[in-house]
């Protein structure tokens, strides 16, 4: 039998005008959040996120807008300086890192930050915060705060004293070797930054003194390479690597250890002793690489600057690092800074 031939219900009987609808109740307080307070608060983000936007806009238009926002403390200084990082940062704007009435206004900021008793984590995240960012420009007036910042004796100012000195470092690999900023005007900075008691201090003023590179800084470096810490250690090799150095060739080894290697890395989880094991792992993966490519690159240096030197205990180090049971991220820089050795090797000597 098809459908249409089946006979059809019967009609249910109308119910009266009363019946089948919802009791009528006054609305309840959920009911009026959802239709009121959470468009409102949608609004609300829409209008915050453009009014963000709208302030980042006018302050690209005047940097020096961003140092007085740096100067006021809430929370528009930290989208100041997310902005003013970027900036820096952006190869579209070149012409930043070369303002001198930037750099001159972001330094006094810094010195009006050291001259107050430590405020809290703040106050040291906003100094090291001016540190790297002085750290980036290309003109000499980003060095005297620089200086000052790196010579406070203040224990709990470490950080910032870290910063500083890495600032140094990378101004100093920014300026033109045209005497803007003479190498004597901060090597005494750094030598004591070298000799301070501690260690992480004395890594960033090694690392600083290899950028420098002159030949004073070169008998820091040779002086730290003998330093307790691994960590200064290997900067102080690094830097004299750069330089072609055979001085740094028994540290440059070390560095290039895997049981060494394994050693410095496990003093991570002494630092960090709260980080899940997965973050763990990554930061010693990351350690180890950087250590082998710093190693590696003052290998290659060293080679070049030096053919008629002996270098087969480097050699030897290299090719350990070439072993199956190497990860992938040293393994494969090793074997091609091995193929390199050999065509140094291979050329005829002058």
């Amino acid at each position: 039998m098809s459908l249409m031939s089946q006979p059809l219900e019967p009609e249910s009987p109308a119910l009266p005008p009363d019946r089948g609808l919802p009791p009528v109740e006054p609305p309840s307080a959920r009911f009026i959040v959802q239709l009121f307070v959470v468009p409102a608060v949608i609004v609300i983000i829409i209008v915050a996120v453009w009014l963000v936007f709208n302030w980042v806009a006018q302050m690209g238009a005047d940097p020096t807008k961003y140092v007085q926002a740096l100067r006021r403390n809430n929370e528009a200084r930290w989208q100041a300086a997310a902005s003013l990082a970027d900036l820096l940062n952006d190869p579209r704007y070149p012409e930043l890192k070369q303002d001198r009435s930037l750099a001159r206004e972001l330094g006094a900021l810094l010195t009006d930050e050291l001259k107050n008793p430590g405020g809290g984590k703040e106050q040291t995240m906003l100094e090291v915060f001016l540190c790297r960012a002085l750290g980036e420009f290309e003109v000499a007036e980003a060095a005297p705060p620089l200086l000052t910042a790196a010579s406070v004796k203040s224990s709990d100012r470490i950080a910032v004293r870290r910063a500083a000195l890495e600032g140094l470092a990378v101004l100093a690999s920014h300026l033109p070797r045209d005497g803007s900023l003479p190498p004597s005007a901060i090597t005494g900075v750094l030598a004591a930054a070298a000799d301070d008691t501690e260690a992480p201090i004395r890594s960033a003023a090694a690392f600083a003194l290899g950028v420098v590179g002159d030949r004073q800084a070169a008998e820091q470096l040779e002086r730290l390479l003998h330093d307790t810490d691994p960590d200064v250690r290997y900067n102080a090799a690094t830097g004299l690597g750069r330089r072609g150095d055979p001085a740094a060739i028994d540290v440059i080894v070390e560095m290039l250890d895997p049981e060494s290697l394994d050693s410095v890395v496990r003093r991570l989880e002494a630092t960090e002793p709260d980080a899940d094991p997965a973050s763990r792992e990554s930061a010693r993966a990351f350690k180890k690489a950087l250590v082998v490519t710093s190693g590696l690159q003052a290998v290659l240096q060293i080679a070049h600057t030096h053919p008629e030197l002996d270098i087969e205990p480097l050699r030897k180090a290299v090719e350990r690092l070439t072993a199956d049971d190497q990860p992938s991220d040293i393994r494969s820089p090793a074997k091609d800074t091995l193929r390199r050795l050999e065509g140094v090797r291979s050329k005829p000597s002058a």
